[in-house]
């Protein structure tokens, strides 16, 4: 009859190990290492830490928000000329320097808050507001230029014929 006593392995020296049944014999090369919920977590908190890093410097955020506010300005100033050709009214853009806001004359027209960008206005028609941009029921537009932020940050250009809009980078 075959002993219950569990195997033996020798250890050198004449010493012998007892084994116990069931349980593989790994060697400490085989359970070194990180498994992959460790990684994933510490990924995660880099992940965390280099977002957190990125959006408190300063001229990579006030790019990025002048970049985005330019594309909201930019598809307002469409929606503009087309309400004027549409009901045969001047429609305006202006800008709040007081509040830091653009504010559009269009039903329904979305909040364009500036705040931390610097901004400045400059039009090309005398005779309306300096900080304001019209737009006329022939598809035109009092032109003007809307420079957002510092260097690195985006200037708005509107044509006066067709009111189109042209961006490129401050200086």
């Amino acid at each position: 009859m075959a002993s219950a006593e569990p195997p033996r392995a020798a250890t050198g020296k004449g010493r012998v190990a007892t084994v116990p049944v069931g349980r593989p014999i790994r060697s400490a090369a085989a359970t070194a290492g990180f498994t992959l919920v460790e990684m994933l977590v510490t990924l995660a908190i880099l992940g965390l830490a280099a977002g957190l890093a990125l959006q408190f410097a300063g001229g990579f955020g006030a790019g990025r928000h002048a970049q985005r506010l330019s594309e909201v300005i930019a598809g307002e100033i469409g929606l503009l000329r087309a309400e004027a050709l549409r009901s045969g009214l001047t429609t305006r853009l202006a800008f709040d320097a007081d509040s830091g806001r653009f504010l559009s004359s269009r039903a329904g027209a979305v909040q364009m808050p500036t705040a931390p960008l610097p901004v400045r206005i400059e039009t090309t028609e005398t005779g309306g507001k300096p900080a304001e941009i019209r737009f006329r029921p022939d598809g035109g537009s009092s032109g003007g230029r809307i420079i957002l932020g510092p260097p690195g940050g985006v200037v708005l250009t509107i044509g006066t014929l067709t009111a189109r809009v042209g961006r490129e980078a401050a200086r």
